[in-house]
């Protein structure tokens, strides 16, 4: 009997510890969700990360292309697609002007007003400027 009543003791406790490894698990779980959504929001905005949680409740795909053209992308994620939209138009530019600047050289070149260095510096200019466009 008392062999038996040790064991149950010994169940019960085991038990009550892993209950509350459970509670405690859930616990942890939801401020992860809760901290995961809040994540969402401040990266979208508020009203873009609820209707990404709806889609992905509904069992939905969530198209990640799509957002980025959304008028309601808010958050984090507009100031990047902006600072990202800026350096391309910059990039552009500034292969633009190389260009430019390349063309005008080759013609003071042929004329022999500017020395085969100047034309191959500017060339390497021009091509070091399209290698950062086509990476961005």
């Amino acid at each position: 009997f008392q062999s038996a009543k040790a064991s149950y003791t010994n169940a019960r406790e085991s038990y009550e510890i892993q209950k509350q490894q459970n509670d405690s698990n859930i616990a942890l779980a939801k401020l992860d969700v809760k901290f995961a959504r809040m994540d969402l929001e401040h990266y979208l905005g508020k009203e873009l990360a609820e209707a990404v949680i709806e889609k992905a409740k509904e069992g939905g795909e969530v198209d990640f292309e799509a957002l980025c053209g959304s008028d309601e992308l808010g958050g984090t994620a507009r100031q990047e697609k902006n600072k990202l939209e800026n350096s391309v138009t910059l990039a552009r530019e500034e292969l633009s002007r190389a260009e430019d600047k390349l063309g005008w050289t080759q013609k003071l070149a042929e004329k022999q007003y500017v020395s085969a260095e100047e034309l191959e510096a500017d060339k390497e200019i021009e091509a070091r400027i399209k290698s950062v466009v086509k990476q961005i």
